[in-house]
């Protein structure tokens, strides 16, 4: 990065490995740095940033307005067609208690996800569109800090 500190893929590896290490602030800003100096290329910086900002279970990390943004980035780069992009949009919804988007989204999600896969996927779809039509929001466990 002292080379070339405009290189959004080591920002973003960076951001990813803290992300990793449950090193949540440090990932949020290199995360941030990635989308500053390369707003359209690194799709997987919006999501990881989108993901944090919904489904964090601290609080502390949850921002659903900002996440919201990054969902909708996301799917118009990815012209609505991709199930993963989707899935962070109706994540945001719901954390911003959009319930009614957060359904129809995570559906439409869910059929493409039916034609592309992974598995696992199309399962997370599925457990989370339950949550939304409940009116929860989504959280992710998390291991405590310092736990093996």
């Amino acid at each position: 990065m002292r080379i070339n500190p405009n290189n959004a893929i080591a920002y973003y590896n960076l951001g990813k490995n803290f992300a990793n290490q449950e090193k949540i602030e440090d990932a949020i800003s290199y995360y941030r740095k990635t989308l500053h100096i390369n707003p359209k290329k690194l799709s997987q910086a919006l999501y990881n940033l989108c993901w944090i900002f919904t489904t964090h279970s601290d609080a502390e990390y949850r921002n659903g307005k900002d996440a919201l943004g990054l969902a909708q980035r996301l799917c118009k780069f990815t012209r609505y067609k991709q199930p993963i992009a989707l899935d962070s949009l109706a994540v945001a919804f719901a954390e911003v208690g959009n319930f009614d988007d957060a359904v129809s989204t995570a559906k439409k999600g869910f059929e493409l996800a039916l034609d592309q896969g992974p598995e696992e996927l199309i399962q997370g779809l599925e457990n989370r569109l339950q949550l939304y039509e409940k009116r929860h929001p989504y959280r992710q466990t998390h291991p405590e800090k310092g736990s093996n």
